[in-house]
Order: C-alpha cells, then sequence, then structure tokens
C-alpha cells in the first residue's frame, strides 16, 4: 500500500507545533500514570495577549502585504475577510507548498525498510498498540511497519483525517484556481531534515508518548482549535505550553528546532515579499505570538502589524 494523499497531507502539516513529552519505561508498556501533567487551569499566562489571525503588515515603500495564522483544520469554508484578502494578493506565499513532486518526496521520506522504523524500535505489547492506532489513520500494518519515528508521530499528533480538504490546502486550491502564483517559505526537504534532525531516543519517546497519552493530547488539540476559532493567539501559545514534560530536554528540543528556528527563517525569507508588497503570507499560528514569533520579530524590522480579523 502507497501512503495516500491525504495522510501525506495530514502529516506534514505540522500546525499544532506541539512538543510531545513524557518519558516511558524500557518495558514499552505504558504505564498506568500519565508521563504529563497539566498545569494548573488558573496558572497564569506566560505570554501578553495577542488577538488576531489576519495581520496586515505594512512599510512606506511597498504596498502592504497580509499574514494569516493558519492551523491544521478541514474546513469548508473560508472567513469572508480571509478569502478577500487572498483574492486581492498577487501571490499566496505558504509555509510550504506540497505540489505532486513535494508529496512525492515526504512519502518517500516518510518510510524506509531499514532501521529506523516501526519494525525495528518497538517490540510487543506496545507495538500492537502502535499498529493499531495507525490503522485507525488509514495505514495498514505492512506500511506502519516501515514508517520513520518522526513520520509516525507527526501523523498520530492530528486528529484522524476525514478526507475534507484542510485549511492549507483550501488556500492553495483557492490561489491556484484563480492564478495567483504560488511560492514557499521553505522547502519540504528542509521540513525532513528538522524532522529527521531530532534525536532517535527523542523520536522514539515522541511515538511512544502519542499513543500513550491520547486523551491529553486529544484535550490540548481541543483546546488550541477553540482557541484558534475565538482568533485568540497567546492563548494557543499558553495552551501549547501548558503540560509539564518529564523530559524538559526532548521538549525543549522539539520546540526549538520545529517552532522557534523554523520561525527565525521564515521571518529572514519574508522580505523579498514583503518589498514586492501585496502578498498573502500564510503560516502556521503558533509562528505568530510570542518572543520568537513572526509579529514581533516584523515589528522590529519596522513593520506596522495591524490585526484585521
Amino acid at each position: 500500500m502507497k501512503l495516500s494523499k491525504k495522510n501525506i497531507a495530514h502529516g506534514v502539516a505540522l500546525l499544532y507545533c506541539l512538543a510531545p513529552s513524557g518519558v516511558l519505561a524500557a518495558s514499552e508498556a505504558c504505564p498506568p500514570e500519565r508521563t504529563f501533567v497539566p498545569a494548573s487551569d488558573e496558572s497564569p499566562d506566560v505570554t501578553p495577549h495577542v488577538s488576531g489571525m489576519l495581520w496586515k503588515v505594512e512599510r512606506r515603500g511597498a504596498p502592504a502585504s497580509h499574514l494569516f495564522g493558519t492551523i491544521h483544520l478541514q474546513i469548508t469554508r473560508l472567513p469572508p475577510a480571509v478569502a478577500l484578502a487572498l483574492v486581492k494578493a498577487d501571490r499566496l506565499v505558504a509555509e510550504t507548498v506540497m505540489d505532486q513532486s513535494a508529496m512525492a518526496y515526504y512519502r518517500r521520506q516518510m518510510l524506509s525498510t531499514r532501521a529506523p522504523n516501526l519494525h525495528s524500535l518497538f517490540e510487543q505489547p506496545f507495538r500492537k498498540r502502535l499498529l493499531d492506532l495507525l490503522a485507525d489513520y488509514g495505514v495498514d500494518r505492512q506500511t506502519a511497519l516501515r514508517l520513520k519515528p518522526w513520520a509516525a508521530f507527526s501523523l498520530l499528533s492530528r486528529p484522524i483525517p476525514t478526507g475534507a480538504p484542510t485549511l492549507d490546502q483550501m488556500l492553495e486550491t483557492m490561489a491556484r484556481q484563480r492564478e495567483i502564483p504560488v511560492r514557499g517559505l521553505q522547502t519540504v526537504a528542509e521540513l525532513v531534515a528538522a524532522l529527521e534532525n531530532i534525536p532517535l531516543s527523542h523520536q522514539r519517546e515522541f511515538v511512544m508518548d502519542t499513543v500513550c497519552n491520547r486523551s491529553l493530547i486529544e484535550k490540548q488539540a481541543q483546546a488550541l482549535t477553540d482557541r484558534y476559532y475565538d482568533r485568540d493567539l497567546s492563548g494557543m501559545l499558553n495552551v501549547s505550553m501548558r503540560y509539564e514534560s518529564s523530559n524538559a530536554a526532548a521538549s525543549r528540543n522539539f520546540s526549538e528546532r520545529l517552532l522557534d528556528d523554523r520561525s527565525q527563517q521564515m521571518l529572514k525569507r519574508l522580505g523579498t515579499y514583503l518589498e514586492a508588497g501585496n502578498a498573502f503570507i500564510a503560516v502556521g499560528a503558533l509562528h505568530l505570538p510570542g518572543d520568537e514569533g513572526l509579529l514581533q520579530g516584523l515589528e522590529a524590522q519596522g513593520y506596522r502589524v495591524t490585526a484585521v480579523y
């Protein structure tokens, strides 16, 4: 079986940017207690309040552009303000463009007949639980055993796909239908490299955590989704940090590689599109807020950023 396009798009979308956490015993059986614990609901937020998902970005000398925060949601309709900004843009700048060649590359990189893959890393009884869960995502046993660990936790850290287009896919489809050029801030090869470079021991822990802590991960994902619909960026960032890790180094490494480092890389590459002006830029919402986020980074470069939705 080949991995389907919906599974590839689902796995590559890394839009929640959750850092899995927790260390499991060498027995490869899930311990009876949870391995990461929600902080108190009464704990203070750690980031200043930032509200809005669509931002106008402007500086003297160039037409204004728009910056939109996305999330891995399967939707049927864009908010009117977002759709209007996109159709008026000269180009769509996506986080990663997943065209046919990019999806083929990602599919090849997800699988390996040699170690490290799920076959080489996990034994019973955990393996059965892992394969049963991957089956819910439409991945058969033979294919699942060939998955690299980063590919497995990328799939499992998100809701089960329904086949409906994701928000990012809808943006790209609308742009192409209107013959708006689509560009990317990062290549799929760079994304894969960031995932491959996570230490293998951490990748293994992340796979186990996404299986053994399903209820907590789903609770966190729902909280992120609720705050996204409220256009509460700072709330999303706070939720993403609300779960304490028993392996702080692993979670910190994941967050730095997949969120902070990529945000800074995006910031450097935005300049060309902002100087040309009238771009619609769509990146994962968690890349926007915080000290390492794009909003503060753009303001530091002299841009004025204003929430419009």
